[in-house]
């Protein structure tokens, strides 16, 4: 198969996918799936002009030939790896939970702030959720350990002494474990938009804050995901 075939079975396979996400039975031309698909679906998003630009391309591969009917020029590499990574993805609907780091470690409120400054230095990580009775409390980070100390004199204190306080409340959003990948990054794009910063996402067995978590994604995670979409 050359590159204008691999091409070509591609973008069926893309406009397959989108049909599926615009729930469409009738005819929509191409343009018009990719707009409404862009509003259901973050790959579509992401890739909207390039999957504009390679209809354009697909027609010319399939509606323009020499007299022998062969394909005028041949897609690059490039190009038809592009394009099939965009099909995989659409095909593939990735869960959240593959890209959420895992397993989650978590402190406790009577916990001491050393203990749990030494747990998230070990776990090279600078947010770790506090839960108490099994259900989630607050996010303790290093800033607001770093706070704290610069506040009290005394270095010795529980978890309880600094995640409790009203300025050291963190925007937390809980997912069940079948929620999409495309979700997590609607998630923090609406947090920007609203002003409301999002400090994590919390993925447990039924998205529900008594449970304990499976994975937790944090903005420090969003370069692994972007690069896969």
């Amino acid at each position: 198969m050359d590159n204008a075939d691999r091409f070509v079975e591609a973008f069926v396979r893309i406009e397959k996918s989108l049909r599926e996400i615009a729930s469409v039975n009738r005819f929509m031309k191409f343009h018009q799936l990719v707009d409404i698909c862009s509003k259901k679906n973050t790959v579509v998003k992401i890739n909207f002009s390039k999957l504009l630009d390679y209809a354009d391309l697909r027609n010319v591969l399939v509606h323009q030939r020499d007299d022998n009917n062969d394909v005028l020029a041949q897609p690059t590499d490039n190009a038809v790896e592009a394009i099939e990574k965009v099909a995989t993805q659409l095909e593939d609907d990735k869960k959240a939970i593959e890209f959420a780091s895992k397993p989650v470690r978590v402190v406790r409120l009577s916990d001491t702030l050393d203990y749990a400054y030494q747990a998230m230095y070990r776990l090279k990580t600078t947010k770790i959720p506090v839960y108490d009775d099994n259900c989630f409390v607050n996010l303790l980070t290093m800033e607001s350990i770093a706070n704290w100390l610069i506040n009290n004199e005394s270095k010795i204190a529980t978890v309880a002494d600094v995640v409790e306080g009203k300025d050291n409340v963190n925007k937390v959003i809980f997912f069940d474990i079948n929620r999409r990948l495309g979700d997590v990054i609607d998630a923090f794009e609406n947090g920007l938009v609203s002003g409301t910063n999002l400090s994590a996402i919390i993925i447990s067995e039924n998205g529900k804050c008594s449970d304990y978590p499976k994975g937790i994604i944090t903005v420090y995670d969003l370069p692994k995901i972007m690069s896969y979409i």
